[in-house]
């Protein structure tokens, strides 16, 4: 009685996660969201960690929470192959 399954909506490089209840106007969040969009996790982390804005500390937990499962996805596959050799 469960749900029919859905195609996975991301690519295998994308990550998404989304914070709600953030209590700042949509023009501001924008102007970081603007700040790091298309740019890599790495970047857009230290963008994050110097910018000015308040909004950013939340942005960049939010940015933190949707790329730590991929890395650890990634370390654990570099783990099992450096046992296999």
């Amino acid at each position: 009685m469960s749900k029919p399954k859905r195609e996975r909506s991301l690519a295998e490089n994308e990550a998404k996660a989304v914070a709600r209840m953030l209590r700042v106007s949509p023009q501001k969040l924008n102007l970081v969201a603007q700040l790091i969009r298309g740019r890599k996790a790495s970047a857009a982390l230290a963008d994050l960690q110097f910018s000015r804005k308040r909004i950013a500390v939340d942005v960049k937990k939010c940015l933190e929470s949707a790329i730590l499962p991929r890395a650890a996805v990634a370390v654990r596959a570099v783990s099992i192959n450096r046992s296999r050799t």
